[in-house]
């Protein structure tokens, strides 16, 4: 495959993984913790694949995709802090008890 379809393919994945992550960060409800967590893990622990190329674009600031995966770092971070704050609530939830 050629380098220039080959990125054109990453960074259109990029960007459908940076919908899905944002989509992510606007569900509510009780259930919602549970799914962000499961995406987060197949995504980031899971698929070494993905991890690789958003790590590595990430990281190289003068590369093509540096953008898009600096996108989909923030919308990652951003369901992964939710996750967080809901975990801290529950934690705090259970002291007051």
């Amino acid at each position: 495959m050629k380098s220039v379809t080959r990125l054109k393919y990453l960074h259109i994945g990029l960007r459908i993984v940076e919908v899905v992550f944002k989509k992510l960060a606007t569900l509510e409800g009780p259930k919602s913790i549970k799914i962000k967590a499961k995406v987060i893990g197949m995504m980031l622990r899971d698929s070494e694949h993905f991890r690789g190329v958003l790590v590595r674009n990430v990281q190289t600031p003068k590369n093509q995709l540096h953008e898009a995966a600096k996108e989909v770092k923030v919308a990652v971070v951003k369901v992964l802090n939710q996750i967080k704050d809901s975990a801290l609530k529950a934690e705090e939830g259970n002291e007051s008890i």
